[in-house]
């Protein structure tokens, strides 16, 4: 034998090893895919759970805003009030104070007026008993 010959020892499979090899196969196959799907659910569970925290905070913070912008509010209407309370008070005051100059000027001026209207008739009759004597 001038030529190497070179024998490869093939063994064929039977049929129900190669039928076991695609049923391990397709058992990976179907398992990889429960695997995948279970992880798509348990992302879109986190996901929601994500979404929700978030929703929920911002809802917090919303609250809280409406809560400072309402208590901004109130404060400033009590404020408001407060000052209008205030300038009322000093309106009446200063108006109590301006009436009660009115009157004394006033007062004072009739006072005045009755003095001089006491001394002209006490004058007139000086003159008229001077006359009149």
């Amino acid at each position: 034998m001038g030529h190497t010959e070179l024998h490869l020892k093939y063994r064929p499979e039977t049929f129900d090893e190669v039928l076991g090899q695609v049923e391990r196969a397709y058992t990976a196959y179907m398992e990889a895919q429960r695997q995948v799907s279970r992880i798509y659910k348990e992302n879109e569970q986190q996901v929601a759970k994500s979404y929700r925290r978030v929703e929920q905070q911002a809802n917090r913070d919303c609250e809280e805003r409406i809560r400072q912008a309402t208590k901004a509010r109130e404060d400033a209407e009590r404020q408001a009030r407060e000052a209008y309370e205030k300038t009322r008070e000093q309106v009446e005051k200063a108006s109590e104070e301006a009436i009660a100059a009115a009157l004394k000027i006033r007062d004072g001026a009739m006072a005045k007026a009755w003095k001089i209207r006491e001394e002209t008739l006490e004058q007139a009759w000086t003159i008229y008993s001077k006359i009149i004597r």
